[in-house]
């Protein structure tokens, strides 16, 4: 059993900042939007010089763009869910 009463709200505010923290070091989403445009934009230069490529290039560019969709959806509501719950914590 636990000596002290352990507050979880205060532990996950304080991986919830300390995540913060750790996202100004790497970004997934530029590395993958980065990784889209580059397939994208090679994709049409190869169609411009009238060269054949495969569909790779365009599935590859989809996804990573698709995936970095989804990573800034994905942390966008859990910061809008952080500070939701920040404000019911400190009303009553």
């Amino acid at each position: 059993m636990l000596k002290y009463p352990v507050d979880y709200a205060v532990i996950l505010d304080n991986k919830i900042n300390s995540m913060k923290n750790d996202e100004s070091d790497f970004s997934w989403s530029v590395l993958l939007l980065v990784t889209a445009f580059s397939s994208f934009l090679f994709s049409g230069i190869i169609k411009l010089m009238d060269g054949y490529f495969s569909n790779l290039f365009l599935m590859v560019g989809g996804s990573a763009f698709l995936l970095a969709g989804m990573n800034w959806s994905v942390r966008t509501l859990a910061r809008l869910a952080s500070k939701k719950r920040r404000k019911h914590r400190f009303a009553a």
